[in-house]
């Protein structure tokens, strides 16, 4: 049908369930549910949390349901985007059943009263179905098909749609940020691979502020620790601890690994924390899971420019995807690094 007929009371009703799931939608926003729930906010709909979604729907249907009360030739569309609703929470149930293995309450009520709000619009269909002609029943099917449509659709699409966050990439992430210096909203970024017992890498060291400076005029930029020598791996939790603990003094803290470095190729936190103590750091050691992390992820980055050898910096445009290799000491000096980078924003 192309026309329905609501009656006063079903459509207070209809308000209330709708209002409901949006009041519901907002407390899972903020997190006032259940640990169940805190492992459905690992699930994305593409690449966004299911919270946006929820808002956008009940915002929507909710405006469109407000106006049927004064254009009552609205209600096809509350309808079809209520079913819409229906077949968006059938593949969240799904994902709750067989994904993650448990059910989260604020996410079921919300979808109890998405279900609740098709059930009285269906009980409507059918009212107005019994009131019709019987030869003019193909007449008003049109909104019983674009409510089923609806439904198929939007199940298809979450369906298709919906994704779990991977766990490695979301902590990346954070580690990322932890460690970057510089313009944190720019497109451009600079990545230094290097070795703490390559004799190269030592050569640029005492141009490393004017190196890092180079590329933070223009974006961020990033100490990668990418292990050409096996000893590099013992000297990783002193670095990324220098870079994520104490940043203001981090340039120092390097050049005081680099020359440890040369003296030794297993460091120990006793001799890390002396030599911190020489410019009034209280040097903090990492947990053991950061570590791993940082190890992971800088073998991620070294695979993914396809990193050779060390001395390397990356250069990449997040925008373009635009990539540019300096490799070598010769070839890492911030003139060249200023005439890549104008060149990577081209």
């Amino acid at each position: 049908m192309d026309y329905m007929h609501v009656s006063r009371l079903k459509w207070w009703i209809i308000t209330l369930a709708l209002l409901a799931g949006f009041i519901l939608t907002i407390i899972s926003t903020v997190g006032l549910c259940s640990t169940q729930c805190a492992e459905n906010e690992k699930w994305y709909l593409f690449g966004q949390h299911f919270e946006i979604f929820g808002f956008a729907f009940f915002i929507a249907v909710i405006a469109v349901h407000l106006l049927t009360w004064k254009y009552p030739s609205l209600w096809k569309w509350t309808a079809t985007l209520v079913f819409a609703g229906v077949g968006a929470e059938l593949t969240f149930i799904w994902i709750q059943h067989a994904e993650i293995g448990a059910w989260c309450p604020i996410c079921l009520s919300i979808a109890g009263t998405i279900f609740f709000t098709a059930a009285i619009f269906v009980s409507v269909m059918v009212d107005n179905l019994k009131s019709q002609p019987k030869g003019n029943f193909m007449k008003f099917y049109q909104t019983e098909i674009r409510s089923l449509a609806a439904l198929v659709l939007a199940f298809v699409a979450t369906f298709m749609g919906a994704s779990r966050v991977d766990a490695f990439q979301e902590i990346s992430d954070n580690l990322k940020e932890n460690i970057s210096f510089g313009d944190k909203k720019t497109a451009i970024e600079g990545y230094l691979f290097s070795d703490w017992a390559c004799p190269a890498c030592r050569k640029i060291e005492p141009q490393i502020y004017d190196i890092q400076s180079a590329v933070t005029d223009e974006g961020k930029f990033y100490y990668i620790d990418h292990a050409i020598h096996p000893e590099t791996l013992n000297f990783i939790p002193y670095n990324l601890s220098a870079m994520i603990n104490h940043e203001p003094n981090y340039i120092q803290l390097r050049h005081m690994l680099t020359k440890l470095s040369t003296q030794t190729s297993s460091p120990n936190s006793e001799q890390v924390k002396a030599l911190a103590n020489t410019i009034g750091v209280d040097f903090k050691k990492l947990d053991y899971s950061t570590v791993a992390m940082g190890i992971r992820y800088f073998k991620e980055l070294g695979k993914q420019f396809k990193v050779k050898g060390t001395p390397t910096l990356v250069l990449y445009n997040k925008d373009t995807k635009k990539v540019k290799l300096l490799t070598g000491a010769d070839n890492i000096t911030p003139e060249k690094i200023t005439a890549a980078i104008q060149e990577l924003k081209k």
